[in-house]
């Protein structure tokens, strides 16, 4: 939003209301005729160098990805737009949310409540299934194939989102009064560094600080300079641990690179590994406790990455600690490590090179799984 979206236009407004209101005062000085010219034009230029700028960065083709005060960011609702995924946006793909903030089908009204029946799918970037648009995504097939069976699937997965973040977020839609009848959620190995990441995150009481959330939210969406200060400065004095400054990640690209390691290096385990699998352990349990007070049935689906595939260790830490959590909690496991160990050598063509998210054959591998799983077990009788 050309000049509106930067804080130099609030700026150029308060400037030219104060002047109206002390004009007769100063009016016929030249000192300040010139001061108020060159005043004025320099926060014109400003706000426009600033909202021009996102234009031109990666900003404005993730603007539907958002800071959040309640769940520390997630998606904007109703949107339309085009994104990426990647370290190029060569190949660009259509996405739509819902009126929830949800990856959807179509920029569609979702309501609160329903008398159908209703699966809500959470997770990281593999329940948002990043690379590729709804249809090919395994939530999108679901979606279509349960739909035939009156059944509305919803995709809260949202990328980076770990146990808190899940927590927070599941907390504040039932707060606003979503109904649910199941919910499934993908743990990721990521999870746990997440969870060390997001331990500094303090979030608003629901209710609280809307206008100043939806001022920060619209002012990171179109101003350049403001989005760089929010993030570089702001988030990182917050957050000690941000993996874009925090001096304890090395740098971004070895931030991901670590991601796994907890799984079979003990020394990455020590240092953060077993500090994040504890937090993730503690808000899995408050999502079984706020499932089983809102009578939600829980499930929860692990699976593994590449690496792990690799390493062909099919009951590896990852694995044992969930396993053993389900047991011990009377959480519903869906267990897809045989699923994928089971691949063989051709495990890699359900990855995208390079990346360890899933390919739209990944997708299929998962959609057929899990429709299986679910028919037979919850709506077999539809």
């Amino acid at each position: 939003m050309i000049f509106v979206g930067s804080p130099f236009f609030i700026l150029l407004a308060l400037v030219i209301i104060a002047h109206l209101i002390i004009r007769r005062r100063f009016q016929g000085r030249l000192w300040y005729k010139v001061l108020l010219f060159n005043l004025l034009f320099l926060l014109f230029f400003a706000s426009f160098l600033d909202t021009t700028a996102v234009l031109f960065s990666d900003r404005k083709i993730n603007q539907f990805r958002v800071k959040s005060f309640f769940c520390h960011h997630g998606l904007d609702s109703s949107i339309h737009t085009k994104t990426f995924w990647g370290e190029t946006d060569v190949e660009r793909y259509d996405i739509y949310t819902n009126s929830l903030g949800f990856i959807d089908e179509s920029s569609r009204e979702v309501a609160l409540k329903t008398d159908g029946e209703r699966l809500l799918f959470m997770g990281d970037s593999f329940a948002e299934g990043v690379g590729y648009p709804w249809p090919m995504t395994f939530v999108g097939k679901l979606s279509k194939a349960l739909k035939k069976q009156g059944v509305e699937v919803l995709n809260a997965g949202v990328v980076s989102y770990s146990p808190k973040l899940h927590y927070l977020r599941l907390k504040k839609l039932l707060i606003d009064g979503l109904k649910v009848d199941r919910i499934i959620l993908l743990l990721d190995v990521s999870d746990m560094q997440d969870e060390v990441v997001y331990k500094y995150f303090v979030p608003a009481k629901v209710g609280e600080s809307l206008f100043l959330y939806r001022m920060n939210t619209f002012f990171i969406h179109y101003s350049f300079l403001y989005n760089s200060y929010y993030k570089r400065i702001y988030l990182a004095n917050k957050n000690p641990l941000d993996p874009e400054t925090s001096p304890f990640w090395t740098s971004h690209k070895y931030f991901h690179k670590l991601t796994p390691r907890w799984v079979y290096n003990q020394k990455e385990f020590d240092r953060w590994g077993r500090e994040g699998l504890a937090s993730a352990d503690s808000y899995l349990k408050k999502i079984a406790k706020l499932c089983k007070q809102n009578n939600i049935a829980f499930s929860m689906v692990i699976y593994p990455w590449p690496n792990e595939l690799k390493r062909q260790e099919l009951d590896d830490r990852h694995h044992q600690y969930w396993t053993k959590f389900a047991q011990e909690n009377s959480v519903e496991l869906i267990d897809m490590f045989p699923l994928f160990f089971n691949l063989g050598e051709s495990y890699p063509d359900y990855f995208i090179e390079g990346d360890v998210h899933w390919t739209p054959q990944g997708h299929q591998l998962v959609y057929d799984y899990l429709i299986e799983h679910i028919q037979k077990e919850y709506y077999h009788e539809k």
